[in-house]
């Protein structure tokens, strides 16, 4: 009896041990993928611009064919964000994690400064309504695609989107929704060689599904591309996050040559690409491949997606997405640029100054004020609903014990 009343204690203990509740430790944050964000963030910006830069500057056109392809920050913002979701989750949901704090913590990531740009855009839309002020593609905005935009939707055909960037942001929601899937695809994915071969035949048919595509419907956020750049890339990134981790995280001088070398195919190809067309998608798996050499490079290139400025712009990357179409709705309507076209070169600068100041004024803003403050009271939210639910585990556990 002493025996197995030690044996029982013994249990008790154990058990109780494995469901104490312990604080979740996040994978460290890789500085030069935040860094690079920032960068694609800034190309999309210009892309966005282009026709007050025109306008304001004609002696710049020549260089459409570098502003237009801004439109590729998206193919490394959807690769990255596959790259880490997968970093940060894949594991977590493996063993057991939390589905719902998985998605409550994505919830915090995007939602708060969405609804805030997404109101500001309405706030608009009704004070031009009542100013009599015409509004460009004004058919779009409805009862009906305000609630589509209000749920995120703008990825599904008829509901198009009120903040034009955030088509992207509701194609990357159904990428988040379904990571179970995807992180199911991972574990299967063993060895290095299998990981690339994956990802390579994954972007071989993804990349040709877009381009086919391109020969039906060449818009770029056309709902059924929307959907096959998300699938494609988000997926792609994930995958190569696996093969990297199987390879032990590799970090040398080679990844900077080689992220150099796929910058410089990006920009040959932006050259001989048709401009302003979806054919420019042909250049989605360089950009994917360029997030993994970022993740791995320990040199030059390592050190400037490092530093501090570019740190700091890759933090305030999402807000400044989300709040430059607005400032560029409401700035470019109350200081016209066609109407400083002929100014001196300085009144010109400062016009595009005074844009571009505001993008990243409000961007910080709206960091500090709502991207910030909201994740981490949802992340602290989380943290008390798994600490309650591992706490209401211990009697259990305590029960389980006393019974072997």
């Amino acid at each position: 009896m002493p025996a197995f009343a030690g044996l029982s204690t013994w249990g008790a203990m154990a058990v109780v041990t494995i469901h104490e509740p312990t604080k979740v430790t996040r994978p460290p944050i890789i500085e030069s993928l935040v860094g690079i964000r920032g960068f694609a963030a800034a190309w999309v910006l210009i892309e966005h611009f282009r026709f007050a830069i025109y306008g304001l500057f004609p002696g710049v056109m020549p260089l459409d064919w570098w502003i237009a392809g801004g439109s590729l920050g998206i193919e490394i913002f959807f690769p990255l964000s596959g790259f880490i979701i997968s970093y940060m989750y894949a594991e977590r949901l493996r063993t057991g994690g939390s589905y719902a704090d998985y998605l409550l913590k994505r919830f915090a990531r995007i939602y708060p400064v969405y609804i805030t740009t997404f109101l500001a855009m309405a706030a608009l839309v009704s004070a031009a309504a009542v100013a009599k002020v015409q509004l460009n593609s004004a058919t779009n905005y409805t009862p009906f695609t305000f609630f589509g935009n209000l749920l995120l939707l703008q990825a599904a055909p008829g509901i198009p989107a009120w903040n034009p960037p955030a088509w992207s942001v509701s194609a990357e929601a159904l990428a988040y929704v379904t990571f179970p899937l995807t992180a199911g695809l991972l574990a299967r994915l063993t060895r290095v060689r299998s990981a690339l071969f994956a990802t390579t035949a994954w972007l071989v048919v993804g990349t040709a599904a877009m381009v086919a595509n391109h020969f039906v419907n060449p818009l770029m956020t056309s709902p059924t591309m929307a959907l096959l750049r998300i699938a494609t890339e988000f997926v792609a990134g994930a995958m190569l996050w696996k093969a990297w981790s199987l390879a032990g995280e590799p970090r040398s001088l080679g990844w900077d040559a080689l992220a150099f070398s796929i910058v410089v195919l990006i920009v040959v190809g932006l050259w001989l690409l048709p401009h302003r067309s979806s054919l420019m998608l042909l250049l989605a798996p360089m950009a994917a491949l360029l997030v993994v050499t970022c993740a791995s490079a320990r040199g030059p290139v390592a050190w400037l997606l490092s530093t501090r400025p570019v740190v700091f712009g890759g933090k305030i990357s999402y807000s400044l997405y989300m709040v430059h179409f607005v400032v560029f709705a409401a700035v470019s309507k109350a200081f016209r640029w066609d109407a400083y076209a002929g100014d001196s070169l300085v009144t010109r600068l400062g016009l595009l100054g005074f844009y571009l100041v505001t993008c990243f004024v409000l961007a910080i803003a709206a960091y500090y004020l709502v991207e910030e403050p909201a994740r981490r009271a949802i992340a602290r939210f989380v943290e008390r609903r798994r600490l309650k639910r591992a706490t209401r585990l211990l009697p259990e556990a305590a029960t389980i014990g006393r019974d072997l």
